[in-house]
């Protein structure tokens, strides 16, 4: 799949997880509150942005070149550098990374760096203009990929748990907040789908990450006291189990569909 079609499937679904979010708060309609999920799209989208920049993209790839790269004139050195001194090391050193640059780094990455540092400032402006909580989300948003990277070393295969945190439960938490007040069980609910979303690209059908998702979420739903939702979840959740989504595309629809149910149970 490629860069541009994985990503825009991402920020349809980070879009619904918004959505969803903002229904759950039960407020939406309230006092015109839904003009405030516009500026929350934009901020989840640019979330969705660096994530995929900075964790799925295999940037272990040109960093195994450059550090076989041994190309390149030397950039002028200080006054009176000593040959074999620090210093010509250093301008030998800036010539090699110059040249790196310039012949293999630019033409095949410059355009996915521009994407990520364009997200990374619409991320910041936005989340300034919404307010505190969001600005915090958006700290997370944006520190979650680094982490995601570090652990997969740069290979562009970030774990399943920390993706589904980031385009799912924080621009879910996202919509919530934009409209009311975080509360404990609107996060808590979020993670669980996150929990849910990371299923989706696990093999196995029963994948434990969706049985703990669920289980989370309907023991929100009891602790609230949400009949209803404890009900559409426990049905959703005997479906997956009984009948577990054969492809990634029926998984991310029942996910959709149980996000949804489970928001509007929330409002009601």
């Amino acid at each position: 799949m490629s860069f541009l079609v994985s990503l825009s499937r991402s920020i349809g679904i980070a879009a619904f997880a918004v959505m969803c979010g903002a229904v759950a708060s039960g407020v939406l309609f309230a006092n015109a509150n839904w003009l405030l999920v516009a500026p929350s799209l934009v901020l989840a989208g640019a979330w969705v942005v660096v994530w995929h920049v900075v964790a799925e993209v295999a940037w272990a790839t040109p960093a195994a070149t450059w550090r076989g790269w041994a190309f390149g004139q030397p950039m002028p050195a200080p006054p009176y550098a000593q040959p074999g001194s620090d210093a010509s090391h250093l301008s030998t050193n800036l010539g090699q990374f110059g040249a790196w640059v310039q012949q293999a780094f630019a033409p095949r990455y410059a355009g996915t760096v521009l994407i990520g540092i364009a997200g990374v400032l619409v991320a910041l402006v936005v989340a300034a203009l919404l307010g505190p909580q969001a600005a915090v989300l958006a700290i997370l948003a944006i520190g979650l990929p680094q982490l995601a990277v570090v652990i997969c070393r740069g290979s562009g295969q970030p774990d399943a748990l920390l993706r589904a945190f980031g385009i799912v439960s924080l621009p879910m938490m996202l919509g919530y907040a934009s409209v009311a007040p975080l509360e404990i069980h609107s996060v808590c609910v979020a993670l669980a789908f996150g929990a849910v979303a990371a299923a989706v690209h696990v093999t196995e059908s029963n994948s434990l990450l969706r049985h703990v998702g669920f289980g989370l979420g309907l023991a929100v739903m009891m602790l609230l006291r949400q009949p209803f939702g404890a009900f559409v979840l426990a049905v959703l959740w005997l479906m997956h189990w009984f009948a577990p989504p054969g492809s990634v595309s029926q998984a991310t629809t029942w996910l959709l569909a149980s996000m949804a149910a489970t928001s509007v149970a929330l409002a009601l």
